[in-house]
């Protein structure tokens, strides 16, 4: 047997890193070392919980939803990987409005991860549950002061990968709750975290939740700037969505800015509906009247 044909620690280290840098060259990596690893072994279901993570942030929903079907019909799963494939089963479920069915795998998936978190402390794991408050009715004050509260516990500590998901949910339960200045703050700090990251992926995603809060606060000039540096790190790692994203809203901001021209300018580069994600089709409808 080759030593070298079974994948390391390093090796995983090396996928985790590319998944964060170039997400879409990770799905074709992670689904070959997937060949390569023994079903249901320790790499095979971390390999998996990188393969569900890239999934979603690249929105490829329906592929993530097939997926986490598959896992949440089996009994026999690690803890830990069951709690991330309910996370993602129910987020999937809220994206395509199976309202009865997420509230129960929401539910599910709370009830493992207290079960998980009275062995051992995961606080990534528990930032992704919080998150899913957010495709809840609940009173997100609820979540936000527990997110405020894992930011406080871990203040003196850099750990950049969780620090990042933190300050980024921290970030949509300010918005939530109406704190659109704290909410800035918190998503300046999650910028930060992406670069520590060295992943232009998750910096076009945070800069482009920047600019929401600027364009929410009425700053539009920040908001412009900060969806402007959003497209240039969505095109460097190769995102197509989070570009066209970043391009519906500098129409939007052009718009605020009174700029109508560079506003149409932006919107041709958007070649039609379907380049959008779902809940961004009608802000597109609407820029499309407007323009007209």
């Amino acid at each position: 047997m080759l030593l070298c044909s079974i994948p390391s620690i390093a090796q995983e280290f090396d996928v985790r890193t590319q998944c964060n840098l170039e997400p879409a060259l990770c799905l074709v990596e992670i689904q070959t070392l997937l060949t390569q690893v023994a079903p249901q072994s320790f790499q095979y279901y971390e390999y998996q919980v990188i393969h569900m993570d890239t999934l979603f942030s690249l929105a490829q929903f329906e592929t993530l939803y097939e997926l986490t079907s598959q896992f949440v019909a089996q009994e026999s799963l690690p803890p830990y990987f069951k709690i991330h494939a309910y996370i993602y089963h129910t987020k999937m479920l809220q994206v395509l409005k199976k309202e009865e069915e997420s509230k129960r795998f929401r539910v599910e998936a709370e009830q493992l991860l207290n079960e998980v978190n009275k062995n051992f402390s995961d606080p990534i794991s528990l930032v992704k549950l919080l998150n899913l408050q957010l495709y809840s009715d609940i009173d997100p004050r609820i979540p936000y002061r527990m997110l405020k509260g894992l930011a406080q516990k871990f203040q003196r500590r850099q750990l950049p990968e969780f620090k990042y998901e933190l300050f980024l949910n921290l970030g949509h339960f300010a918005e939530r709750v109406g704190e659109t200045k704290q909410a800035i703050n918190y998503r300046a700090q999650a910028v930060h975290f992406a670069h520590l990251l060295n992943s232009q992926f998750k910096l076009g995603e945070s800069l482009f939740n920047l600019a929401r809060s600027y364009s929410n606060h009425q700053d539009h000039q920040q908001a412009y700037q900060a969806f402007a540096d959003s497209l240039e790190a969505a095109r460097l790692a190769d995102d197509q969505i989070g570009a066209n994203l970043a391009i519906l809203y500098l129409a939007k901001e052009s718009l605020a800015l009174g700029q109508h021209s560079q506003g149409k300018e932006w919107f041709k580069q958007l070649d039609n509906i379907e380049v959008l994600p779902p809940l961004r089709q009608a802000l597109y409808l609407q820029l499309q009247q407007q323009l007209n």
